[in-house]
């Protein structure tokens, strides 16, 4: 009994002991938690990037699997974390301009992480003057039967184009390339492949006649100026019909079913050729209503209540009233920018639809101008019947100055960069703002034909703008390079 008392004992501790060996054993399995980084640098790399990163590199650390990169601003003691990375750099893009910024790294392997490494220098990223830079490569976007395409925007890693003359708007994967196209088919509206060129106009809802632009909101939802049908469709991202926003013959708003009717009045429309949304879901939509002919601008909460309507009693000049037509809209920074094209400006309004000033040449400068009047023609910083206007992350206005043929960029203080088109010595670039670079009228060489509107990647890499050389039409895109 005793024995068997004494073997029972042993065993118990055996048992333990082997459990206990077996726990040492697997934490020896266990790395040592890594070193600190070391030599962190933070510097403003040469590539061919307008809008430059800031590169942050490090000595590699044997024992770690991964870095975490964190960032302080100029005068905070705090790092926060803003990515991280499987080498030993790291492309922080989300650095904006005329902040200064050190960095810190820290690694980590699955036995834990290691202190904080001492801060980089300090640092900021550069602005880059867009004059400084050509745009070259030409990589055209050729779609079959492109024709009279109006608008051209980025969202969600997609590249939407308004293609007018063929009553769709067509999508291309920023991916993979893969191209599919909205509309109606006679069969369907849905999502079509391009081989399906069965492409027609019409009242249904989901069907288009002539649209000109289109914009999305927070959602993802699709507002489509639905032109000739005197409409803004709402379609959700798969292509299914939500709304259509107009007069019904009854009120105004969002409606499901009934049609259109044409009008002058608040919440009613006259061939809409714009439409924006603010970061509230607030909607902006231009039109050009008729007797006297004149621009026009009203704004809509999401839920399709009227809010203003922004409109002269007959074709005007004066700072903050339209001339007989205006083109497109974009919202930046909470600020709407307005294509006020019979009168060869650019006007800009807060998003209660109050004057703020105009762009352009007013006989003196070239420059943001909040009185004066207009001086149209060819020259650097004049337009002629623009039509398309666009902003980047950076606040400089890209504007098609559609008759002179030409895209010219503006800094977001109004100073004129320079512009891109084809130049006295019949050289095509992206060319200073000088007296002596000149300005060529369109000949058969020339690299635009009507250019409609303008925009630029999420990465800023690559300028897409509308033309109408051809036909087909085309989407021409430049990559950006330094000289």
């Amino acid at each position: 009994m005793k024995l068997r008392l004494v073997l029972l004992i042993f065993l118990f501790f055996m048992l333990i002991f082997i459990a206990c060996k077996d726990s040492t054993d697997d934490s020896d399995q266990l790395p040592d938690a890594p070193d600190t980084p070391t030599n962190v640098t933070a510097v403003n790399p040469d590539v061919p990037d307008i809008f430059l990163f800031i590169l942050i590199e490090w000595s590699s650390v044997s024992e770690a699997d991964e870095y975490g990169i964190f960032r302080s601003e100029a005068g905070s003691s705090s790092y926060s974390l803003i990515g991280t990375s499987s080498t030993v750099q790291y492309e922080d893009r989300t650095a904006t301009t005329d902040i200064d910024y050190t960095y810190k790294v820290k690694a980590y392997n699955l036995g834990g992480s290691s202190d904080l490494s001492d801060a980089s220098m300090e640092i900021q990223l550069p602005v880059i003057d867009p004059y400084q830079t050509a745009y070259s490569q030409q990589l055209d976007i050729n779609i079959a039967n492109l024709s009279n395409p109006m608008s051209i925007k980025f969202h969600e890693n997609n590249l939407f184009i308004v293609d007018r003359g063929n009553h769709r708007i067509i999508k291309i994967d920023t991916n993979d390339s893969t191209t599919k196209w909205l509309g109606y088919n006679s069969i369907s509206t849905d999502w079509h492949d391009m081989t399906d060129t069965n492409y027609n106009l019409g009242l249904g809802y989901g069907q288009f006649d002539n649209p000109e632009d289109i914009a999305f909101d927070n959602s993802g939802f699709m507002y489509i100026a639905d032109t000739n049908n005197n409409r803004i469709q709402k379609i959700s991202s798969d292509g299914t019909f939500i709304a259509w926003l107009g007069d019904d013959g009854t009120d105004t708003g969002w409606h499901t079913t009934g049609t259109t009717t044409i009008g002058s009045g608040d919440g009613q429309f006259n061939s809409p050729e714009s439409v924006a949304l603010d970061d509230n879901g607030n909607i902006f939509i231009a039109d050009n209503i008729t007797l006297p002919d004149r621009g026009r601008i009203q704004k809509f909460y999401n839920n399709g209540d009227h809010v203003k309507t922004l409109v002269s009693g007959s074709a005007s000049t004066n700072p903050g009233e339209f001339g007989a037509s205006i083109s497109k809209i974009y919202i930046y920074n909470e600020e709407l920018y307005v294509t006020d094209t019979s009168n060869n400006r650019i006007q800009k309004f807060d998003s209660d639809l109050f004057y703020i000033a105009w762009l352009g040449d007013d006989g003196t400068d070239i420059d943001w101008h909040v009185g004066g009047t207009v001086t149209a023609g060819i020259g650097d910083g004049q337009f002629n019947m623009p039509q398309g206007v666009f902003v980047d992350n950076n606040g400089y206005v890209y504007v098609t100055d559609t008759s002179n043929n030409r895209i010219q960029l503006f800094a977001a203080n109004g100073t004129l960069m320079g512009w891109l088109g084809t130049n006295l010595a019949n050289t095509r670039d992206w060319w200073p703002a000088t007296p002596s670079t000149g300005y060529l009228a369109k000949t058969l060489a020339d690299w635009f034909s009507l250019p409609t509107q303008v925009t630029v990647d999420y990465s800023g890499n690559k300028l897409f703008i509308c033309d109408n050389d051809g036909p087909p039409a085309i989407i021409k895109v430049f990559e950006i390079a330094h000289w």
